[in-house]
């Protein structure tokens, strides 16, 4: 998927470097350790427990997150979830088995959905568990025969899913027999070729695991990217290709389906490759990234908004010099999104007006904030932070502008660390540009 980036292509370049240079920068220990302080060594960023994917609840009061731990003994890392309340009280583990992850609360709040693995041996799979919010135990709703890619609650009582096709049986049994020679694109890349991929519809209206069936809703061999469920989930717009060599991103078209019929259209066509779709609250408009309308540019994309009954496009803020972070997010009155966004080495949560183009920053300080997550009403919302000297952690805030509240401490042993004081350095380019970038 394509960052959405409402820049020219020379300042992207320089922003490049500017976020390399303050990646690296967390890594330097000082020359001069502190008495009461070690160095940061190579055991000690092995040994980060990482904390992401922030999700508040619909009534904003709590915070669902993954946990990601290395286990020495089993030279691996065991990702778990966590739940925490907003005021940065009582958290604790969420469900019980290692590797879940991805988890999203149902529109209501009654409901967790996940993805968890199942099966034994070589045939275990990624599948869509549930959970509800006020105890009991977590249920399969989808046994697909491959794994779940990604999913998205359509209402408060259904989960669309993103899943690869199963292989043809002729094909599945070669693999069995030890045939398992990989077609490789054309030079000069060489990558393999992608598997055919459907969106898929399931049910939550009964108790009984048993009682749920999946239904296939697009049709055909697609290469689908990714999707979004329009308010009211009665339609879906996904992004797919109808080929699938490695190389041909740029024919990646965005179109729509009408879950009840089946029915798709092509809402695009054109050679610039679309992503990070979005749906307005009315679902009369569809935002999308993409680097062009027409042709795949080396560039991070813009940001448009289409008309879906029209077709009609417009572009939002095209002089805005800001890196968007992720997939922009409609406030629900339709008026605003909302981002993270990377200017020059300050990542913050901004605000961007649909009609006047108007940007305002909404958080502010140093580091980098990502993974922005609201609160049905969009008064509050969860995300990461970190600097060059201080991991990443999980902070709830309100759009109003207050001070964030700390929701974890990660990595407490950090204070015992020598890490280099960051020093924020500029100089000009070769075209007059001021590139930014930490040391």
């Amino acid at each position: 998927m394509y960052g959405l980036r409402v820049t020219r292509a020379q300042e992207s370049a320089h922003r490049v470097t500017a976020l390399a240079l303050f990646l690296i920068a967390f890594s330097l220990g000082s020359s001069a350790v502190a008495a009461q302080q070690t160095a940061f060594g190579v055991d000690d960023a092995i040994n980060l427990t990482r904390v992401s994917d922030p999700r508040m609840s619909p009534d904003g009061e709590r915070v669902l997150f993954s946990r990601s731990e290395l286990d020495w003994d089993e030279n691996e890392r065991i990702t778990s979830l966590w739940i925490v309340n907003s005021d940065g009280t009582d958290a604790h583990r969420f469900t019980g088995e290692d590797g879940d992850s991805g988890a999203r609360w149902s529109p209501d709040g009654r409901w967790v959905a996940f993805l968890r693995s199942a099966g034994e041996g070589g045939d275990r799979t990624r599948q869509v568990f549930i959970i509800r919010t006020d105890g009991g135990e977590a249920r399969a709703l989808t046994e697909h025969p491959t794994s779940v890619r990604s999913f998205q609650w359509g209402d408060a009582n259904s989960i669309f899913y993103l899943a690869n096709d199963s292989l043809p049986d002729d094909e599945e049994e070669r693999r069995e027999d030890g045939y398992d020679a990989i077609f490789v694109d054309e030079a000069p890349n060489g990558q393999t070729r992608g598997e055919w991929s459907s969106i898929w519809t399931i049910a939550l209206d009964s108790e009984e695991e048993e009682d749920a069936e999946a239904r296939r809703l697009t049709s055909g061999n697609l290469r689908i990217g990714q999707f979004a469920v329009a308010p009211g989930a009665d339609r879906v717009a996904y992004t797919y290709r109808s080929e699938n060599r490695r190389n041909d991103g740029n024919l990646s078209e965005i179109a729509l389906l009408d879950v009840a019929t089946g029915e798709a259209r092509d809402l695009t066509d054109n050679e610039a490759p679309e992503s990070s779709l979005a749906w307005s609250p009315d679902g009369t408009r569809l935002a999308f990234g993409a680097p062009d309308l027409e042709t795949w540019e080396l560039d991070q994309g813009n940001l448009y908004v289409m008309d879906v009954e029209s077709g009609n496009v417009s572009q939002m803020a095209p002089d805005m010099m800001i890196d968007i972070r992720g997939t922009p997010e409609w406030h629900p009155s339709g008026d605003a999104f909302y981002f993270a966004g990377l200017d020059r080495t300050v990542a913050s949560l901004y605000r961007l007006s649909v009609d006047s183009g108007e940007l305002e920053a909404v958080s502010s300080g140093d580091g980098i904030l990502s993974s922005p997550s609201f609160s049905a009403d969009f008064t509050r919302y969860a995300f990461t932070h970190n600097t060059p000297t201080s991991p990443g952690d999980i902070f709830a805030a309100g759009t109003d502008g207050s001070a964030p509240t700390r929701l974890t401490e990660a990595n407490p042993w950090m204070a015992e660390r020598q890490l280099a004081e960051p020093e924020v350095v500029q100089w000009t380019s070769r075209d007059g540009l001021t590139i930014e970038g930490i040391l």
